[in-house]
Parts: structure tokens; sequence; C-alpha cells
């Protein structure tokens, strides 16, 4: 059985590749109705995208239920979780078996499509920072 730290280490190098894909089906498509539009190369990038963040999900399932973690990690797997969960409600539309689809409800799905991964990146990362500073400087 693996330890903490290789599971971890295993997550975070998977992590850059998925995050790096996601950034640049992000910038190339930045909704779904983009992904629907275009040829089949890369609407099947797209499901690979799709496979990669279920993939992440197992991962952070499966250290919240075999391992102890610090509040830093526990924070980032968290917001990594919501990074998560918010793929897969707003990118995907799948939010729409929950609410009605129209204008309004539309307006708030775009904004929640485009915007906050960007937001909630920028938080992981600089939380990140902050714990790479209490834990390595302050100590």
């Amino acid at each position: 059985m693996y330890d903490l730290y290789t599971i971890l280490i295993i997550y975070f190098v998977f992590l850059v590749y998925q995050k790096s894909l996601a950034l640049f089906m992000e910038n190339k498509f930045p909704t779904y109705e983009d992904i629907q539009k275009t040829t089949p190369f890369w609407q099947n990038v797209y499901k690979l995208r799709v496979i990669n963040t279920f993939i992440s999900l197992l991962f952070i399932i499966y250290i919240f239920t075999n391992f102890k973690v610090n509040r830093y990690t526990f924070v980032v797997l968290c917001m990594l979780l919501l990074s998560v969960v918010n793929f897969f409600l707003f990118n995907n539309n799948y939010v729409y078996y929950i609410i009605e689809k129209n204008s309004a409800n539309d307006k708030f799905v775009q904004f929640m499509s485009k915007k906050t991964n960007v937001y909630l990146n920028y938080i992981t990362v600089l939380y990140v920072i902050y714990a790479m500073i209490q834990i390595f400087i302050v100590k």
C-alpha cells in the first residue's frame, strides 16, 4: 500500500497534466456550446478532459477516505473538489437537471462555467503559496 506522500505526489503530477489540458480547452472552447459545434477530434479531447476530471474526483475521494491529512492539504483538496463539482455541474450543463433552463439561469450558468474555475484556481494557488510559507518558512 502506498503512503500519503506517494499518493499526493502521483495526484499532483496528474493534476499538472489535467490542469494544463483544462487550461488549453478553456481558452480554445470557453463554453459547452462551443464544444458541441466543433470537430469530432476536439469533442474527443473534451471527453478526455471529462475522464481526467472524474479520475481527479476519485483521487480526492480516495485520499479523504483512506488518510488523515493536515489542514493545509485538506483545504487544497476541498478547493480542488469544488473545482471538480463546478466543472461537472456548470461546464457540462448538468445543473439543468437540477434547475430549470431559462434566460436568468442561463446567465448564471454561463458565469459559473466561464469565471468561477478561474477565480477558484487563483484562490487555490494563493492558498498553496500561503501554506508553503507557513510550512517551510514560519514553522
